[in-house]
C-alpha cells in the first residue's frame, strides 16, 4: 500500500482485460435473451472476443521475438559471409551506400 501512495502502482492492475470484460458480458446478454437485438449483441461481442484473443496471440509472438538473442545467428551469417569471401565486399559495399546517404543529405540541406 505504502508503494501504491508514493506513486508506484501498475495502471494495467487497475483497469480488467476487456477479454474478462466481453466473456462476463456475453454471459449476461445470453441469459437474458432479447430476440434480435441480443443475437446482434452476441454476434458483436463474439467477435470482440475473438479479436482480444487474436491480439493475445499477437502479443505472445512479438514479445518472443523481441526477448529472442539474434547475436548467435548475427555471428553466424558473418562467419559465413567471411568464409565465402563476401564480408569484405558487404562492408565495402555498405560504407559506399552510407557515404552515399551522406553526401545527398549534406546536397539536400543546402
Amino acid at each position: 500500500m505504502q508503494r501504491c501512495l508514493n506513486g508506484n502502482f501498475n495502471l494495467l492492475a487497475v483497469v480488467p482485460h476487456r477479454l474478462s470484460v466481453y466473456q462476463k458480458q456475453l454471459a449476461q446478454v445470453q441469459q437474458s435473451t432479447n430476440g434480435t437485438e441480443s443475437a446482434e449483441l452476441v454476434r458483436e461481442l463474439e467477435k470482440n472476443i475473438e479479436r482480444e484473443k487474436e491480439k493475445a496471440v499477437s502479443y505472445r509472438q512479438e514479445n518472443t521475438r523481441r526477448r529472442h538473442n539474434y547475436l548467435p545467428l548475427i555471428i553466424d551469417l558473418m562467419k559465413i559471409l567471411a568464409e565465402n569471401s563476401a564480408l569484405v565486399n558487404s562492408v565495402e559495399r555498405a560504407k559506399k551506400m552510407a557515404h552515399e546517404r551522406k553526401q545527398a543529405k549534406t546536397v539536400g540541406k543546402s
